[in-house]
């Protein structure tokens, strides 16, 4: 990959990433092998969904994901290490972008616009006198401070069983009006639901005691309402989840609970830097 970086003036840059084919496509290739493994497409038996057809279902959305990853990951890998100080975050380019057909170009280029910090010097001397507070920090503050750290760091683990608030990853497969998989509908693989986030109690009601290998049907607009969360889970426009209605099967594959790390010595290592 290919960074630059354009000063516009003295507190304003432009930098610009040239993503090209090598960059990205083995570790698509594997997300499409990975998706080909899970994949449960009637008609065909688990990980022998043609290759073709996987690719044709995926590689869009894939393609999209692994490049998101990748800018973002070297965007902010390219500020660290050329010790730039900035201020905010990197914002997408407020001018012409080129629009590009992610179906069949191979090559990309993204351009940023960055804010950078003026130089500042404090002529502070001996003399100067400045007040000094000793702040009071109450007890509750403390304890609230931890609990928000804890949970900071904290992690998924799976479980057996889904209860109200867990996290879960299921296929999920666009049903007709008599709950059978429409043929050519959408659908997503292993995508991640929170049930914490469904709006409608009934239908989060469907998912509770069920277990990994469990099918729910449920009304996919019911449970998720915001066309910006249907677009994420089916990896579709956001003009298309407006579309979007009636029940869906999820297949679960996983069920995850959050849990907040343990205040100890691992916990203070992430903090504060390891022994400290």
């Amino acid at each position: 990959m290919n960074i630059s970086k354009e000063h516009i003036d003295e507190l304003n840059a432009v930098v610009t990433l040239k993503v090209e084919e090598a960059d990205y496509q083995d570790k698509v290739e594997d997300a499409l092998k990975d998706y080909r493994k899970k994949a449960n497409i009637r008609g065909f038996r688990p990980g022998k969904v043609p290759m073709g057809m996987i690719r044709k279902l995926y590689y869009k959305p894939v393609l999209l994901e692994e490049i998101n990853r990748l800018v973002s990951d070297k965007l902010m890998a390219y500020i660290f290490d050329e010790k730039l100080a900035i201020l905010g975050e990197p914002m997408p380019h407020n001018g012409e972008q080129k629009e590009y057909d992610f179906d069949n170009d191979k090559e990309f280029e993204f351009k940023f616009d960055i804010g950078l910090a003026p130089e500042f010097k404090s002529d502070v001397t001996e003399k100067d006198k400045i007040p000094y507070y000793t702040i009071k920090v109450e007890d509750k503050l403390i304890t609230e401070n931890v609990e928000n750290i804890a949970k900071r760091f904290g992690e998924f683990h799976d479980v057996d069983t889904a209860g109200k608030d867990e996290l879960i990853y299921a296929d999920l497969y666009e049903l007709d009006e008599q709950n059978n998989r429409v043929e050519a509908g959408k659908v997503a693989l292993d995508a991640r639901m929170s049930l914490d986030m469904i709006k409608d109690e009934n239908e989060k009601k469907l998912f509770e005691g069920k277990k990994v290998n469990d099918t729910v049907i449920f009304n996919l607009r019911k449970a998720y309402p915001n066309d910006a969360e249907i677009s994420g889970l089916l990896n579709i426009e956001r003009d298309e989840a407006q579309n979007v209605n009636g029940n869906f099967e999820a297949h679960i594959n996983a069920i995850k609970e959050y849990k907040k790390h343990e205040v100890n010595q691992q916990l203070f290592d992430k903090v504060y830097g390891e022994g400290n």
